[in-house]
Formats: C-alpha cells, structure tokens, sequence
C-alpha cells in the first residue's frame, strides 16, 4: 500500500506533505467527485449537443437524462468516461477502464507532479502519456492524454513523495 515518503515526512515541507497525502488517497480510495453543470452553460449544451450524436448508445442516453435532470450533482467518472470514449474517440469500454488508467498514471513512480493554480494537483506520467487530476483532498477528478502543455517546472517527481 502507498504511503507518504519517509523523506518527506522527515523534512517537515508542509506542502510536500499535503501533496503526498493526497495522492496516497487518490490511489487507494478511488474516489470521484461531481461535476456543477450549471456553471458554465455554454460549454454544457456543447458537450449535450456532441454527446447527442451518440444517442444510440444506451449508456449515452441515460447518462444525458441523468444530465438534464440534475445537471449540478454529475459524477465526475462517468462524465471524464463519457469524454473519452466518446467525443475524443479512445478505447475505454467502461468507466473501470478510466479507472486503471489512472491508477497507472498515478503509480508511475517517475511522473511529474505540478500544481496548476495552487489547488489541483497534475500528475504528468512520461511512461502511460497522459496526465492525472487531483484534488487536495485526494479526490480524482479527471484524465486525460498528455497534450505537452506547459505547466511550468514539476515541483515534485512521484517517486519522491510516496513510496
């Protein structure tokens, strides 16, 4: 089980701890949060217009009834799972898919860690290529394929902070 590295136990760097503990939970609870809907209406009726194409689909379907019945409480696994397969075409065949996914990314000892903003935590795996979201409370949030976004210099490698 991963826990927070003893060096970094040892030397007292609050923020180095915050982040551990963070991504020791975002490995081993497996939890995702929810998505507010109504925030940003206009990038919501495009992703129901883009996901309407895929009506056919059954879990699309209800997936948008769930949408359009209460767009403020969304689980934000099945609306990252819905993203990914769906509108950018990767090969997820159900959310547990996502979920391995990530574990991987957020396993890879040599990943890169940033801190975008100062709240949310990026975890930049080199070996899967894609990019691991996380909240400080060590809920995930999203992943999603790296792009080679510029996110600035890492401010930890993985390895360093959790064993």
């Amino acid at each position: 089980m991963p826990r927070v590295h003893p060096d970094v136990l040892r030397s007292g760097d609050c923020a180095a701890m915050q982040a551990a503990e963070a991504l020791v939970k975002a490995q081993t609870q497996n939890q995702w949060g929810q998505k507010d809907l109504t925030r940003n209406k206009k990038l919501t009726a495009k992703l129901i217009s883009q996901l309407e194409n895929h009506r056919q689909h059954t879990e699309v379907t209800e997936f948008l009834r769930r949408l359009q019945t209460d767009p403020i409480h969304v689980d934000s696994r099945e609306l990252h799972y819905m993203q990914r397969r769906y509108l950018d075409g990767r090969g997820f065949e159900n959310p547990g898919d996502m979920d391995a996914l990530y574990q991987r990314v957020a396993q890879d000892p040599d990943a890169q860690v940033y801190r975008a903003g100062g709240v949310r935590y990026q975890i930049r795996s080199p070996r899967e290529g894609w990019i691991a979201i996380v909240e400080p409370n060590g809920m995930r949030v999203s992943v999603y394929p790296d792009l080679g976004d510029d996110f600035g210099e890492p401010l930890w490698i993985l390895k360093n902070l959790i064993c």
